[in-house]
């Protein structure tokens, strides 16, 4: 619709494409007040659009940063626990379950049994990440990508490469905790989705979260089992925004 002023006063007319044609054909509706006061509505309905688009373009963008969290601490929980149950000297054919290898060692050099869920990276502490042959700082994406090559390569049981895994989960006491951290920007990202305006029902869903990772954390866990259950409150508060 569009309202054209004249010498005569003001004339409403709405546009329409003909599907036949492909021209553009304008439709007289009224002149006047009617016609000013229709126009005025009309503005008031195009803003009002505009103000829903740019919410439904913001609640997208909040979704998708939320997702990314996700996603990533998904991959890395998943990365790291199979490399643990791989230095723990487990091994799995063709996906299917985990099961212990034979002998009385692992096949990182440890007796069978010892604790390997990270424990020796609680009983150390450091710079933010540690660094690599070189000297240079590694971020915690860069020290996962070496441990999911080393993993894709350790499948096979090479002990060398077992060895050089546990170096690795060993040698950056603070990689765990970021993903920790990540974690909870992902938690704080679903609660924020769900609860919008409602501070109520905000801290009804932090309250429940904090609840759930008590009920599922044991005493004494390690860093892998606390990062699995930071998935499974983060994925909890996922599915309850969907």
């Amino acid at each position: 619709m569009a309202l054209e002023a004249r010498s005569s006063g003001a004339y409403m007319y709405l546009s329409r494409r003909d599907p036949a044609t492909g021209r553009v054909k304008k439709i007289y509706l009224g002149r006047g007040p009617k016609a000013e006061a229709a126009a005025e509505t009309l503005a008031a309905r195009r803003k009002q659009r505009a103000v829903d688009r740019r919410a439904v373009e913001i609640a997208e963008s909040q979704v998708r940063v939320a997702d990314d969290l996700t996603t990533a601490l998904d991959e890395a929980a998943a990365l790291l626990l199979e490399a643990v149950l791989l230095v723990a000297g487990f091994h799995r054919v063709n996906y299917g379950p985990w099961r212990k290898r034979r002998g009385n060692r692992d096949h990182g050099g440890r007796p069978a049994g010892a604790n390997d869920g990270f424990g020796t990276i609680t009983q150390e502490r450091g710079t933010n990440m540690t660094t690599d042959g070189n000297g240079e700082q590694e971020s915690a994406p860069e020290v996962l990508a070496r441990i999911k090559e080393t993993v894709d390569r350790a499948k096979g049981g090479n002990v060398a490469l077992l060895q050089r895994l546990r170096g690795l989960l060993d040698s950056h006491p603070d990689f765990v905790r970021h993903y920790g951290d990540l974690a909870r920007r992902a938690e704080r990202a679903w609660i924020a989705l769900s609860a919008g305006n409602d501070v109520y029902f905000e801290e009804t869903l932090a309250r429940s979260a904090e609840s759930q990772r008590a009920e599922l954390t044991r005493p004494g866990a390690q860093p892998i089992e606390k990062l699995l259950v930071e998935q499974v409150v983060s994925c909890g508060l996922q599915m309850n925004w969907a």
